[in-house]
């Protein structure tokens, strides 16, 4: 049986590969990021 240590890291790695994978795939699409700039801008506009 793993310890809890392990299985946390193992989690955690797990979390972090899937989200390279994910910053990648979003990296690669010009609209999404386009639109995520838009949306920041908005949301953001009067913010100091």
């Amino acid at each position: 049986m793993r310890n809890a240590t392990t299985v946390l890291e193992s989690e955690q790695a797990k979390d972090r590969a899937a989200t390279l994978r994910n910053c990648a795939r979003l990296g690669a699409n010009k609209n999404i990021l386009f639109w995520y700039r838009e949306l920041y801008r908005d949301q953001f506009k009067d913010f100091p």
